[in-house]
């Protein structure tokens, strides 16, 4: 069996315009069983860690949710405005949001545990840090430690991004 490389390009949409197209393909061109396995975004490169050299696989999706928040207030012009306007009321629910962020965690069914623990294994890693990984009592502590990196970061905990704002239609 080949092992087939695929490079999506649509991620954040569930892969409808890319990763579908894509696997249609492969199956027509290899059959149903005609592959490996399909490495789809899922490479994250050749990096020297801990004083070894480690191929890294980004597998660690952790799915998504999209929320939509729809904000209606009485209308009225700009020059006499409500206390509260759409917008405020809007940016308010947004702010309480972004000022309750998800706390870093290490899961045992996490794919960041098994990359952790082959660094561990294989890596020149302090024996202070190969113990806290070994001991689940003090993954909260070592999560901590590790969420000091933007990297590490969003592999840690759910992440959160207000990435879309419509607005302002009057009726």
């Amino acid at each position: 069996h080949d092992i087939i490389f695929s490079s999506g390009f649509d991620e954040e949409i569930n892969g409808w315009r890319s990763a579908k197209p894509l696997a249609e393909a492969i199956e027509a061109r290899y059959g149903k069983d005609g592959v490996a396995f399909v490495l789809d975004e899922g490479f994250g490169g050749i990096k020297n860690i801990y004083d070894k050299t480690f191929a890294l696989f980004a597998i660690a999706e952790k799915g998504a949710i999209s929320l939509k928040l729809d904000v209606s207030t009485p209308g009225g012009h700009a020059s006499m405005p409500e206390e509260h306007t759409s917008i405020g009321v809007l940016a308010e629910l947004i702010h309480t949001l972004e000022k309750h962020p998800d706390h870093p965690k290490i899961r045992p069914s996490s794919p960041l545990l098994a990359e952790l623990q082959c660094y561990a294994e294989y890596g020149n890693v302090d024996k202070k840090w190969k113990k806290q990984l070994r001991s689940p009592k003090q993954w909260p502590k070592l999560a901590q430690e590790l969420s000091r990196e933007a990297s590490s970061r969003s592999s840690l905990m759910t992440t959160q991004a207000v990435d879309l704002i419509s607005g302002g239609v009057k009726m």
